[in-house]
């Protein structure tokens, strides 16, 4: 199910609309959805260190 606007907190909502003025909804989603990818990918890799 891909994420809507709502799914996005406010704290990254906030200073991705700060720094990218102009952005549209749809683009801060997919900038949200690239972050939590990343996050998701080094705490696997964290994980497999420890």
């Amino acid at each position: 199910m891909p994420l809507t606007i709502d799914d996005v907190p406010d704290s990254f909502y906030g200073s991705y609309a700060r720094k990218h003025k102009g952005a549209t909804e749809a683009d801060i989603i997919k900038a949200y959805e690239e972050q939590e990818d990343a996050t998701d990918y080094y705490g696997l890799i964290e994980a497999f260190v420890e």
